[in-house]
């Protein structure tokens, strides 16, 4: 299972996911560049957060898979 993979499922069960989290389960140093290969198929949010420091973090949210634009359907 490769790193996008662990994510993905993470996210589907889970529905969110920070970058420490994904450091410490699955030893994913660039959630981000991961994020942004799964954005090509699925809807995934980001949101700022801050920790108890003020310290700012990304939390990522699953929404589901991307809709098929109409057009692209009947093409």
């Amino acid at each position: 299972m490769n790193q996008e993979q662990k994510v993905l499922r993470h996210l589907q069960k889970a529905r969110s996911l920070s970058g420490r989290e994904a450091a410490d389960l699955y030893r994913i140093r660039d959630l981000p560049k991961r994020i942004s290969v799964l954005r090509e198929t699925y809807d995934i949010k980001g949101v700022n957060h801050y920790d108890l420091l003020g310290q700012r973090y990304m939390r990522y949210t699953y929404v589901g898979p991307k809709a098929v634009p109409a057009m692209a359907v009947a093409a």
